[in-house]
């Protein structure tokens, strides 16, 4: 399994993206908080992760749960939850 070098362009344009994104979601909130803001960032990336990597490996578990680096049945609760099954 390769694993992109901190400094590939990938890498850095998907932090970008992100990055810019809460930004831009902090200035449309102005002065109120954000409440659960980890959890309204990281459940729509986790999801678009899921769903595109299981998308491109043929719904293989095995092969998606590999190429995310996580146990078969930890990918297959996420997929359970997120309604991916």
């Amino acid at each position: 399994m390769k694993i992109l070098p901190k400094n590939n362009f990938k890498s850095k344009s998907l932090s970008f993206t992100i990055e810019e994104s809460v930004e831009s979601y902090l200035k449309y909130l102005k002065t109120n908080d954000p409440q659960y803001l980890y959890r309204q960032v990281i459940k729509p990336v986790e999801y678009s992760l899921l769903k595109t990597v299981i998308s491109n490996t043929s719904c293989n578990q095995s092969k998606t749960a590999r190429l995310l680096g996580m146990h078969r049945s930890t990918l297959h609760k996420k997929l359970k939850l997120y309604d991916l099954l």
